[in-house]
């Protein structure tokens, strides 16, 4: 993901989850942030229309980061992140030394990206651990994921303002 950039990436407390938690969040805002769409304008009624008609290209604002977590999603994130590493360890970790073995990434694939690939495949995304050529890991890993389920992501009402001033960041 070379050219999103999460807002609030810098922060400590955002640098103080685990790689694969920090992979997974990033992961989950660049796919479901809307281009050109931003906090200040996403309540408006042409926007809202637009979200309800299914012709954005995300469910959350561009600008929306780390910051805009409500703190229940966040513990949700970090639970579901840290019980997938703790029951699929051997596997993540057979994952990335295939990868750094063979060095066919254009990026070094580590924990972070680990993150990014259980984010895409308990989504449905398109790609994901399965399409990484793990061989029987990715596999394992993609049947892994089935067991969590798909995340839906929604931007909250200004009557419950984040730290930055706008609504939460939901999932469920």
């Amino acid at each position: 993901m070379p050219e999103y950039h999460m807002p609030e990436k810098d922060t400590s407390e955002f640098q103080s989850l685990d790689a694969f938690t920090r992979g997974y969040i990033e992961c989950m805002f660049f796919t479901n942030s809307a281009s050109g769409i931003y906090m200040t304008d996403w309540h408006e009624d042409y926007v809202q229309h637009d979200l309800r008609e299914g012709m954005l290209d995300g469910t959350l604002p561009a600008d929306a980061g780390f910051l805009d977590l409500h703190p229940d999603t966040l513990a949700s994130i970090i639970a579901d992140c840290s019980e997938f590493q703790r029951v699929n360890a051997d596997l993540i970790a057979q994952a990335i030394a295939i990868k750094q073995r063979t060095g066919e990434d254009v990026y070094p694939y580590g924990a972070e990206y680990a993150g990014h690939d259980f984010w895409l495949t308990r989504n449905g995304h398109g790609v994901g651990f399965w399409d990484r050529q793990l061989g029987e890991g990715g596999e394992k890993l993609t049947e892994a994921c089935k067991a969590y389920g798909e995340v839906f992501v929604d931007f909250g009402d200004l009557d419950e303002a984040s730290p930055t001033g706008y609504g939460w960041v939901y999932t469920h």
